[in-house]
């Protein structure tokens, strides 16, 4: 412990390992998620007990969140999204963020009256996308006219004919 030298052996406390960025593929608001790879680390009580991710996506609900390693997650919209993952081991958590670009969806977006009564016909009007279907059958126009005789929900789907991809929208 003479001239400097500390009088303890110096590995003798384990370093803390840097973890590496996770990875993601995406495809028309479809995210695959990657979590790095963590099992090759020498220090003892740092391979991952549980992870648990937050997609920035509260619009989604209960799919906002994920507790699997590799995770897909469908984006409500074009943006940018900052993802947060928190890797759970033995002697602690570390928390990875990253951002995440989702492009190539329409903005679809839906005209109609907030209500209307039983029997009543109402046009509902659309933008957004390339072509549309209302409950699963394609509409030649931007528009369609509904007659609901009880409460329905409707789902109307939006195309972009540029990217080849697709957003769904549902109103009752």
């Amino acid at each position: 412990a003479n001239r400097g030298l500390p009088s303890f052996v110096s590995n003798y406390f384990e370093q803390k390992p840097s973890f590496p960025a996770f990875t993601y593929t995406a495809n028309c608001g479809l995210v695959s998620f990657y979590s790095p790879t963590v099992t090759a680390f020498p220090a003892t009580g740092y391979s991952v007990n549980s992870y648990q991710w937050n997609f920035a996506d509260p619009v989604t609900g209960s799919s906002n969140t994920s507790t699997l390693s590799n995770p897909t997650h469908v984006f409500s919209s074009n943006g940018t999204y900052q993802i947060k993952l928190l890797l759970n081991y033995y002697c602690g958590t570390d928390t990875l963020k990253q951002t995440v670009n989702v492009s190539g969806l329409p903005s679809l977006s839906i005209t109609a009256k907030s209500s209307m009564c039983k029997g009543e016909t109402q046009n509902i009007n659309f933008a957004g996308a390339s072509s549309y279907s209302v409950n699963g059958t394609a509409v030649p126009q931007a528009s369609s006219s509904i007659q609901p005789t009880v409460n329905t929900t409707y789902t109307i789907t939006g195309f972009d004919s540029v990217s080849g991809c697709k957003v769904i929208k549902s109103f009752s």
